[in-house]
């Protein structure tokens, strides 16, 4: 790894944990409720739409995306609806990088190192039973605070069908976005305290 590479994630890292501190003091001063009373309830689901579309798709705008679904949830948005419209915009960002990846192969082939991890994934997805990728990408997915950017590339790359991965990523960001909603529904008051906490 890079001494530029190293830096460059100690700079991510510092920046996530600034982000959760400062949302997290914002929170405990005006309110998740007072938050939604000030934006609208209608303007809020637009918000999170277009937070998913285009906040959920790396790992420094994942941090302000899950952050703002807590809040919408715990500020009393319906929990149901926030995952109806969450879910289906985070898969077409998934859809767009999986997209990339699929074009981007040829540019790649002629790099060795990158050739060999392509080679290294490509073994691994062929032999597999077919159904332990979809459910490998409906954890990574749902269950783990990881982008789905970095997955959808390098399925993309190895030639992986898209039909296979549609489903199983759609799944799984449905899991994600119910369970971070239904988590900050219930864990609200609890959250509030932390961040009084530190204040």
């Amino acid at each position: 790894m890079s001494e530029g590479h190293h830096h460059r994630n100690h700079y991510i890292f510092f920046f996530t944990i600034l982000l959760v501190f400062v949302w997290s003091l914002f929170l405990y001063f005006i309110g998740p409720a007072e938050i939604i009373d000030k934006i609208g309830v209608h303007n809020s689901y637009l918000i999170a739409f277009l937070l998913a579309l285009f906040g959920g798709v790396s790992s420094i705008t994942v941090v302000p995306y899950l952050a703002v679904l807590a809040t919408f949830a715990a500020g009393g948005l319906n929990i149901f609806l926030l995952t109806l419209i969450s879910a289906p915009a985070l898969t077409v960002g998934d859809a767009i990088f999986f997209y990339l990846g699929s074009r981007g192969r040829k540019f790649l082939n002629h790099r060795g190192d990158i050739e060999k991890k392509l080679e290294k994934i490509t073994r691994w997805v062929s032999t597999h039973p077919k159904w332990v990728v979809p459910l490998f990408v409906f954890v990574y997915s749902g269950f783990t605070p990881f982008p789905v950017d970095i997955l959808s590339v390098a399925l993309a790359l190895t030639g992986y069908p898209f039909k296979r991965f549609l489903i199983p990523v759609f799944a799984g960001n449905v899991a994600s976005v119910f369970l971070i909603a239904l988590m900050s529904l219930r864990g609200g008051e609890l959250f509030a305290y932390i961040a009084g906490c530190f204040v």
